[in-house]
């Protein structure tokens, strides 16, 4: 509806083509379980990564990158897209905490 109603409106064909159906993303239960912890405490505030998580066992998560103050809250993969770089040091941080916590895991005995 959307879509003919901007056809009409501008006075132009629109056509929308979506050639790959993308599988959902499956989280990993084991890996969230280890990354709970590790998110919980870094004060965390796209996509075909689905397709990642069907050949491997994956974990996705959001890291905010967003302020608003700065006018910094363009959606991902857009040509205005930006982040507010004081994410980038929380999320290299987690990313740290996720490898020694996985690191453990497996070294415990853990499987995915």
């Amino acid at each position: 509806e959307v879509v003919e109603g901007s056809s009409t409106s501008f006075g132009m064909p629109i056509k929308i083509d979506f050639p790959v159906e993308m599988a959902g993303t499956e989280n990993n239960e084991n890996i969230f379980n280890v990354f709970k912890g590790v998110a919980e405490t870094a004060n965390m505030a796209g996509e075909d990564f689905a397709a990642y998580s069907q050949a491997r066992p994956a974990f996705f998560y959001w890291l905010g990158i967003a302020n608003n103050e700065k006018n910094i809250n363009s959606t991902l993969h857009t040509v205005d897209f930006d982040i507010d770089e004081r994410a980038l040091p929380v999320g290299i941080a987690l990313q740290i905490a996720q490898i020694k916590k996985l690191a453990e895991y497996h070294a415990a005995g853990g499987a995915f």
